[in-house]
């Protein structure tokens, strides 16, 4: 197999423009992608629908699940239920496009699209430097104990001795899980089937970080440092979130040029292939903007 058997794969849901899209599909194009672009979605706009086509995408259509009702829920909880429930919504069309089709693919990238763009090809990447390792697990160089939220959720699925040895773990994003094909299919399936409709504090990305560090996964699996240059998740970096977070970083932060909106490893000259969370950053999403003309 070659970069043409490839495989991106996202979830899309709800009214989005397509200048939302815009960044995402650019920077794609721009990194010389030439694998299978495939986009699930629910409830998209037309104009949508039409420029993902054109830009090569095959579409997946699906109807997201919505969580159980609770009482007299407000607005915000309701938002809160759906946006959880989503966690687990998403992988159904993607696996039922992998049950029939992995065997098709050499690597696959499963991104998150809203907030993520391209700065090379991240398959160059996986070819040259995956091996002899089959997933990758990309840091958001702050330990699983330090971020409030992520804590909560892995503490949810893990007993207090697996949380003493867990929580040291650098958190590991869903919104970024690439790997050989096979794999990413194994591991995609082993999250879904602990995921529950009801249990909303069981997540994706809680389930990730546990299952990356056991059997079957964690002897195949590598996290690469921010000096291997494949992803930065700058969410707490670039967040409002990152006077809570500068102290537990646990990797060097990437070098930012404003002149250019590109993002480096340290002291480096070759940019990342993936940057993802960049809109939690007004200043640095209106640079992103910039750059792919919205």
């Amino acid at each position: 197999m070659d970069a043409t058997n490839d495989l991106i794969i996202s979830v899309a849901k709800g009214p989005y423009t397509w200048s939302d899209f815009v960044p995402f599909v650019a920077s794609l194009e721009d990194a010389g992608f030439c694998g299978t672009k495939v986009m699930c979605v629910d409830s998209i706009l037309p104009e949508v629908r039409d420029s993902l086509i054109a830009h090569g995408y095959l579409l997946i259509d699906f109807v997201s699940e919505e969580p159980p009702t609770v009482g007299d829920a407000g607005p915000a909880e309701i938002r809160w239920r759906a946006w959880m429930a989503f966690g687990r919504t998403r992988l159904i069309p993607i696996l039922t496009f992998l049950e029939e089709n992995v065997s098709r693919f050499r690597y696959i990238l499963c991104p998150d699209w809203k907030d993520l763009i391209f700065q090379t090809n991240p398959f160059v990447w996986l070819e040259n430097n995956l091996s002899p390792h089959k997933l990758l697990g990309c840091s958001e160089i702050v330990k699983i104990k330090d971020q409030v939220t992520m804590r909560e959720w892995v503490q949810h699925i893990v007993d207090e001795h697996d949380f003493s040895w867990l929580g040291e773990q650098d958190i590991c994003c869903c919104g970024t899980l690439a790997g050989e094909a096979q794999e990413v299919h194994k591991l995609m399936c082993r999250i879904y089937s602990h995921l529950s409709p009801t249990d909303l504090l069981r997540t994706d990305q809680g389930e990730l970080n546990f299952l990356l560090r056991v059997d079957p996964f964690k002897d195949i699996t590598r996290v690469p440092k921010y000096a291997e240059g494949f992803a930065a998740t700058v969410g707490w970096i670039k967040g409002t979130d990152y006077d809570q977070h500068k102290d537990h970083f646990t990797d060097a932060i990437p070098d930012f040029d404003e002149s250019t909106g590109l993002v480096y490893p340290q002291g480096q000259k070759v940019p990342f292939s993936i940057v993802h969370q960049y809109d939690r950053s007004d200043s640095w999403t209106n640079l992103v903007n910039k750059r792919y003309g919205r």
